[in-house]
């Protein structure tokens, strides 16, 4: 019978390393996945994916992980974008504004009028 089954579930809750590698080798001649059902944490997460199981369910997937995050200055951010423009081989720079008058004195030293 399971010659013909796509997926295998296994309630994993019980069951030990030991149990998981020897009901994994017993699959391993069958086409069918291996789904571990009743995954809770991380930890039994790890051992079956070492157990050899390839498909998992569980409230441990459905619990979002929380996450700190650390405020980049604007400065920083200035300071990658900038180290980003000095890598690439052909800069491109944006047309700047003419500006209306002169920003130095004219050849006599005096400022244009």
């Amino acid at each position: 019978m399971y010659d013909l089954a796509d997926m295998i579930s296994l309630d994993i809750s019980a069951m030990v390393l030991p149990e998981l590698l020897a009901v994994c080798r017993d699959a391993a001649p069958y086409k069918a996945g291996i789904l571990a059902a009743r995954v809770n944490n991380q930890a039994v997460f790890d051992v079956c994916c070492k157990a050899g199981f390839t498909y998992f369910k569980g409230s441990f997937f459905k619990k979002q992980e929380d996450v700190s995050v650390k405020k980049v200055l604007s400065g920083t951010v200035s300071r990658f974008e900038l180290m980003k423009a000095i890598e690439k081989r052909t800069l491109i720079f944006p047309s700047l504004p003419r500006p209306s008058r002169p920003m130095w004195p004219s050849v006599s030293g005096c400022w244009p009028i």
